[in-house]
Protein backbone atom coordinates (compact mmCIF):
# COMPACT_ATOMS: atom_id res chain seq x y z
CA UNK A 1 0.00 0.00 0.00
CA UNK A 2 1.29 3.06 -0.75
CA UNK A 3 1.99 6.14 1.50
CA UNK A 4 1.03 9.45 -0.36
CA UNK A 5 2.06 11.74 2.43
CA UNK A 6 6.05 9.99 1.47
CA UNK A 7 5.32 10.18 -1.94
CA UNK A 8 4.67 13.95 -1.75
CA UNK A 9 7.34 14.51 0.31
CA UNK A 10 10.05 12.84 -2.57
CA UNK A 11 7.97 14.13 -5.36
CA UNK A 12 9.07 17.48 -7.19
CA UNK A 13 12.11 19.54 -8.61
CA UNK A 14 15.48 19.76 -6.52
CA UNK A 15 17.88 22.58 -7.40
CA UNK A 16 21.10 23.87 -5.82
CA UNK A 17 21.05 27.19 -7.68
CA UNK A 18 19.63 30.18 -5.62
CA UNK A 19 21.15 28.52 -2.33
CA UNK A 20 22.78 31.95 -0.26
CA UNK A 21 24.95 29.35 1.74
CA UNK A 22 25.89 26.62 -0.91
CA UNK A 23 29.86 25.57 -1.51
CA UNK A 24 31.14 28.08 -4.14
CA UNK A 25 32.70 25.24 -6.03
CA UNK A 26 29.70 23.14 -6.62
CA UNK A 27 27.84 23.54 -9.63
CA UNK A 28 24.35 24.54 -9.98
CA UNK A 29 21.89 21.03 -10.57
CA UNK A 30 18.36 20.28 -10.54
CA UNK A 31 17.05 16.68 -9.89
CA UNK A 32 13.27 15.94 -11.30
CA UNK A 33 11.95 13.33 -9.01
CA UNK A 34 8.82 11.10 -9.51
CA UNK A 35 7.34 8.57 -6.45
CA UNK A 36 4.99 5.81 -6.78
CA UNK A 37 4.14 2.86 -4.85
CA UNK A 38 7.60 3.67 -3.00
CA UNK A 39 9.56 3.48 -6.33
CA UNK A 40 11.50 6.60 -7.64
CA UNK A 41 12.40 7.59 -10.57
CA UNK A 42 13.67 10.81 -12.58
CA UNK A 43 16.87 12.54 -13.63
CA UNK A 44 19.52 14.86 -12.22
CA UNK A 45 20.97 17.63 -14.51
CA UNK A 46 23.46 20.32 -14.98
CA UNK A 47 22.01 24.12 -15.10
CA UNK A 48 24.93 25.70 -17.05
CA UNK A 49 24.24 23.60 -20.28
CA UNK A 50 21.55 21.61 -19.37
CA UNK A 51 23.18 18.27 -19.80
CA UNK A 52 22.23 15.01 -17.98
CA UNK A 53 24.52 14.25 -15.24
CA UNK A 54 22.20 10.91 -14.34
CA UNK A 55 20.02 10.52 -17.20
CA UNK A 56 17.55 7.95 -16.05
CA UNK A 57 17.94 7.66 -12.27
CA UNK A 58 15.93 4.85 -10.50
CA UNK A 59 15.65 3.67 -6.28
CA UNK A 60 13.72 1.82 -4.50
CA UNK A 61 12.70 4.01 -1.43
CA UNK A 62 10.83 1.42 0.75
CA UNK A 63 9.19 4.11 2.24
CA UNK A 64 12.82 5.29 4.30
CA UNK A 65 14.51 8.48 3.96
CA UNK A 66 17.67 7.18 2.85
CA UNK A 67 17.72 5.24 -0.50
CA UNK A 68 21.08 4.10 -2.67
CA UNK A 69 19.78 5.08 -6.36
CA UNK A 70 21.85 3.70 -9.92
CA UNK A 71 21.59 5.88 -13.31
CA UNK A 72 21.72 4.38 -16.57
CA UNK A 73 20.87 4.99 -20.17
CA UNK A 74 20.40 4.00 -23.43
CA UNK A 75 22.88 2.70 -25.79
CA UNK A 76 22.72 1.14 -28.95
CA UNK A 77 19.92 -1.05 -27.42
CA UNK A 78 22.14 -1.61 -24.02
CA UNK A 79 21.75 -0.34 -20.67
CA UNK A 80 25.02 1.60 -19.86
CA UNK A 81 25.66 2.56 -15.68
CA UNK A 82 26.20 6.75 -14.97
CA UNK A 83 26.56 6.40 -11.89
CA UNK A 84 25.22 5.68 -8.14
CA UNK A 85 25.21 7.00 -4.63
CA UNK A 86 22.56 8.16 -2.24
CA UNK A 87 19.74 10.73 -1.46
CA UNK A 88 18.83 11.38 1.82
CA UNK A 89 15.38 13.20 2.53
CA UNK A 90 16.51 15.70 5.12
CA UNK A 91 12.88 17.26 5.78
CA UNK A 92 9.66 18.18 3.35
CA UNK A 93 12.05 20.47 1.73
CA UNK A 94 15.49 19.44 1.68
CA UNK A 95 17.52 16.83 0.45
CA UNK A 96 21.05 15.62 -0.40
CA UNK A 97 22.62 13.61 -2.90
CA UNK A 98 25.86 11.98 -2.63
CA UNK A 99 27.12 10.35 -6.07
CA UNK A 100 28.94 7.48 -6.00
CA UNK A 101 32.76 10.02 -6.37
CA UNK A 102 31.21 10.99 -3.08
CA UNK A 103 30.18 14.32 -4.80
CA UNK A 104 27.72 15.73 -2.81
CA UNK A 105 24.63 18.28 -3.66
CA UNK A 106 22.36 20.11 -0.90
CA UNK A 107 18.94 20.60 -2.30
CA UNK A 108 16.35 22.22 -1.76
CA UNK A 109 12.27 21.59 -3.29
CA UNK A 110 11.11 24.48 -5.58
CA UNK A 111 8.13 22.78 -6.80
CA UNK A 112 6.45 19.64 -6.42
CA UNK A 113 5.22 19.33 -9.07
CA UNK A 114 8.23 17.68 -11.60
CA UNK A 115 6.37 18.38 -14.91
CA UNK A 116 5.53 21.85 -14.64
CA UNK A 117 9.18 23.18 -14.43
CA UNK A 118 10.34 21.15 -17.59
Amino acid sequence: MSDLRHEKQWTGVWTNEGCVDGPHDEEYVTLYLYCRDGILDGYMMRNIDESMIFPTLTANSGFSKTVRFFSYSWVGGQRIGKGDGFIRLLNERNLTLTDDENKRFSLFKISSNPEEEK
